[in-house]
């Protein structure tokens, strides 16, 4: 098996959310708009820096990247009298040129999985709010949702990986979700037929398979990403990679339908199921505690109307592939994406 060498990839790296300059004085330029607007990706990156500053030069000279002032045309009186106008926001540049590291080598995991489906119908919007009709995995979920239309590039890359991550981001990504743990593996596909999507399907991939372009094809590890970007690391990150572009449909080497997955991991399933069932049950009884008492105390509802399997699941974080109440469906959202 031939080893996978690690790449640094160069990038800006940003602040971890999107500020005025007012709440983070210290930094010269703030991104506004990033590349994967289509707008902004033909007429360059929109940024407000401050003035007597050259950090956008830097940028321009370090990536070949147009770069456009969100503040020239305005007066220095109305600036400073209209900054909420003319600065809606951006992300602090901390770096001009950062590096992050692929994952290769030794840390590179030999056997991948992805969880992929047909769609979700709407036929249960009106009985659950909080379903929605979903598509299904485009290209056959080998290639990322944003092929072809979102142009990643040293500005946009780390907000692209943030919006990946967020469950409730519908933004196209240019990555796919991936994950090295069978039994997180089998979970979501258990989590995806209790959600009504279509055929879930888990398949097993090859990450070392001579057919990898690993110039476009970079995986990366989210223990990785998040030190190297000082990202907040979450539990649900937990053996969690992203693959840049696509994944060769040659690195396939299994698929496991629902039948099949029942037939060789049926306990993981069963298990990943009533966790599934316990969630949807402990969210219900929130909504139902919001609308009579408002936010109230959380502590109250548990005590008294949650079921006794699920408090000796939170009282024990819910150990396992699931993870803990509150991160499921961020879990769920990535290996959709």
């Amino acid at each position: 098996m031939a080893s996978v060498p690690v790449q640094m990839v160069e990038l800006v790296k940003l602040g971890a959310r999107q500020v005025h300059s007012d709440e983070d004085p210290e930094h010269d330029l703030y991104i506004v708009r990033h590349r994967a607007n289509s707008y902004v990706a033909e007429n360059g990156v929109m940024i407000w820096e401050k003035e007597g500053t050259n950090t956008s030069k830097e940028i321009e000279e370090a990536y070949s990247i147009t770069v456009h002032n969100y503040a020239l045309g305005y007066s220095a009186r109305f600036l400073s009298t209209n900054h909420n106008f003319y600065f809606p926001g951006g992300r602090p540049v901390l770096e001009v040129k950062a590096l992050l590291s692929t994952c290769g080598g030794e840390d590179r995991p030999s056997t991948l999985y992805r969880v992929i489906h047909q769609g979700r119908p709407d036929d249960r919007l009106s009985l659950e709010p909080t379903f929605r009709k979903d598509p299904p995995n485009p290209f056959g979920g080998l290639k990322a949702r944003g092929h072809k239309v979102i142009k990643l590039d040293p500005t946009n890359r780390q907000i692209l990986i943030q919006k990946h991550l967020l469950w409730n981001c519908r933004q196209l990504s240019p990555f796919l979700s991936v994950t090295s743990s069978l039994d997180k593996a089998v979970a979501i596909q258990a989590s995806y037929l209790e959600l009504r999507f279509k055929a879930p399907e888990i398949m097993e991939i090859d990450s070392t398979h001579p057919s990898w372009d690993h110039a476009k094809q970079k995986l990366f590890d989210m223990k990785s990403v998040t030190k190297e970007l000082g990202l907040i690391w979450r539990n649900f990150y937990s053996s969690e990679y992203l693959v840049e572009h696509s994944i060769p449909e040659e690195a396939v080497t299994r698929r496991f339908s629902v039948e099949q997955t029942k037939a060789e991991h049926l306990e993981k399933f069963e298990e990943a199921t009533e966790k599934r069932r316990l969630m949807d049950t402990y969210n219900e009884k929130m909504r139902e505690w919001r609308e009579k008492n408002g936010e109230g105390k959380q502590g109250d509802l548990e005590e008294k109307e949650l079921p006794e399997k699920l408090l000796e699941g939170k009282k024990r974080k819910a150990a396992g592939p699931v993870g803990k109440v509150g991160t499921w469906g961020a879990r769920m959202g990535r290996l959709q994406g």
